[in-house]
C-alpha cells in the first residue's frame, strides 16, 4: 500500500469493535423484521408492556418502547441521554423470555412525532439490515486475499477508548489506485480548533500485516465475503484482519489497483473437502456500492 501522503482521502469514518466482538450475539437469533417473532411475544412488545433494547457502538444498552414498525423500519421513542447519528449501526434485541432476537439496523431519521401515548416525543427510524440477503459474487482474476487472526485479548479489543478509523481514498494517476483502509486508533486530546487529534497503533496494524495467511476467496459481496482455508481452528466469532488486493501479475500491472484492509468477525464455519474450512466473514463495516462495482468490473473494458 502507498504511503498516507501519497493518498488522496475522500472519506473518513470511526467504527468501534465492540459491538461486532460481543460474543453474546452468537447465541440470539438474527432476524430481519419485529414479524419474524410469535404474535404472542410480538404483541408485548408493540403494546409497551415490555421493552427492547437498544445496543449502541460504545456497548451501551438502552431500553425503549416501540412506536411502531413496517416492512423496512422500526420507530422507538429515544430514551433521555441518547445520542447517535444518521448512519450508525443499532442493534435492536428483543428478550422474550423463551429466546432472543435481534435486528441489525442503521439510524435513518430523528425526528419528534406524537407517540402512542398521544404525547410529542423524539422518535428514531431505524432501518432494518439482513446481511444474508446480499447478492454474492465472484471476484476479479488476480485477486489475493489474506488474513490474520486477531487476539481478542490485545488492549485495542477491550479497551472501549480504542476505535477503528476506516479511510477510503485514492492513488492519483491515469489509473488510480482505490483504497479502504482501516487502522485502529485513540483520540489524543483535542487541536487548537477543537476538533480530535487521533493517534494510530502503527506498531501493532504492521504487525497485523507482517503475518499473514493466504487464503482462497470464494465469494464476496458488500458485507463480506467467504473464504476457504486449511485451518478448522477459527471458531465462530473469531475477529479477523484480512486484506482484498488486485494487480498482482505482470498483466494487469497497468490496471487501477484495489487494496482493501478491512476488520471482520467470523460468522460461520463449515468444513470443507481435503481437510479445508469454509468461512463466511463479515466486515465490520460494509463496502459501499460504487467501491464494490469498480473492484468487480477490475480487468474489464470501460
Amino acid at each position: 500500500m502507498a504511503d498516507n501522503d501519497e493518498i488522496t482521502v475522500v472519506r473518513t469514518e470511526r467504527l468501534d469493535l465492540g459491538i461486532f466482538t460481543d460474543t453474546s450475539f452468537l447465541n440470539k437469533t438474527l432476524i430481519d423484521s419485529p414479524e419474524r417473532i410469535n404474535n404472542g411475544a410480538l404483541n408485548e412488545f408493540t403494546s409497551g408492556s415490555k421493552p427492547v433494547y437498544l445496543i449502541t457502538l460504545n456497548r451501551k444498552r438502552w431500553a425503549v418502547t416501540i412506536n411502531s414498525f413496517d416492512n423496512e423500519f422500526i420507530h422507538v421513542v429515544a430514551p433521555q441521554g441518547f445520542k447517535i447519528f444518521i448512519g450508525d449501526v443499532v442493534i435492536v434485541e428483543f428478550q422474550t423470555g423463551k429466546s432472543d432476537f435481534i435486528i441489525q439496523t442503521v439510524q435513518h431519521k430523528y425526528a419528534i412525532q406524537k407517540t402512542a401515548d398521544k404525547t410529542m416525543s423524539p422518535v428514531l427510524t431505524l432501518k432494518y439490515l439482513d446481511p444474508r440477503m446480499d447478492k454474492r459474487y465472484t471476484v476479479p482474476p488476480d485477486t489475493s486475499v489474506h488474513i490474520n487472526k486477531i487476539d481478542h485479548n490485545a488492549i485495542w479489543v477491550t479497551d472501549s477508548k480504542y476505535f477503528v478509523v476506516r479511510s477510503t481514498g485514492y492513488k492519483a494517476g491515469n489509473n488510480p489506485d482505490i483504497i479502504v483502509q482501516e487502522t485502529i486508533g485513540f483520540n489524543s486530546g483535542s487541536s487548537a480548533g477543537g476538533a480530535a487529534n487521533i493517534t494510530y497503533l502503527d506498531k501493532e496494524m504492521n504487525e497485523l500485516r507482517s503475518n499473514m495467511i493466504k487464503t482462497d476467496i470464494i465469494n464476496i459481496s458488500a458485507g463480506g465475503c467467504a473464504i476457504m482455508l486449511a485451518d478448522r481452528d477459527m471458531k465462530q466469532g473469531s475477529l479477523l484482519f484480512l486484506t482484498i488486493t488486485t494487480g498482482n501479475s505482470d498483466t494487469m500491472q497497468k490496471l487501477n489497483k484495489f487494496d482493501f484492509q478491512l476488520f471482520a468477525i467470523v460468522r460461520n464455519t463449515m468444513p470443507a473437502e481435503g481437510g479445508n474450512c469454509k468461512y463466511g466473514i463479515k466486515f465490520i463495516k460494509r463496502l459501499d456500492n460504487n467501491t464494490l462495482n469498480r473492484f468487480l468490473n477490475y480487468g474489464q473494458p470501460v
